[in-house]
């Protein structure tokens, strides 16, 4: 394959890409819309066990609701770099500062960590957001 080929092959993979996060912007804005949408919804059933199981739904659409929101921010900050261009792109916006891998793009399109990045904030939020870090130390 000349440098021309492998050139022009990179510049369809950049615009292919550009095309799926466009994609996924729109598809990640209509999934927040319909669970808020369906998060609005009152809980009023016939009886407590109906009521039960509905706000055990909520919860489970609040879940949903985090990640899919997360992932439209990430999706919306992907945009930005991309419209920056390539190496904006490509590049990790955490403490690194690395190119992120094209085999990790290609997976998740609106990555904006490398892998190594990306486990540092996932255990950031896992400690965070878990019970432990809600309850109060013991100050004896």
């Amino acid at each position: 394959m000349s440098d021309g080929e492998r050139k022009k092959n990179v510049l369809l993979d950049i615009a292919a890409q550009g095309r799926a996060l466009d994609k996924i912007l729109v598809e990640k804005s209509r999934e927040v819309k319909s669970l808020r949408r369906n998060l609005a919804e009152p809980i009023t059933g016939p009886d407590d066990l109906d009521n039960a199981r509905k706000a055990a739904e909520k919860s489970v659409i609040l879940f949903r609701l985090r990640r899919e929101h997360q992932e439209l921010a990430s999706a919306q900050i992907a945009k930005k770099k991309f419209d920056g261009g390539a190496e904006v792109y490509r590049t990790c916006s955490g403490a690194c500062g690395e190119k992120i891998s094209d085999k990790r793009l290609a997976a998740v399109p609106w990555a904006i960590y490398c892998t190594q990045c990306q486990e540092l904030q996932d255990q950031f939020e896992r400690d965070e957001f878990s019970p432990v870090s809600l309850v109060e130390p013991d100050d004896t």
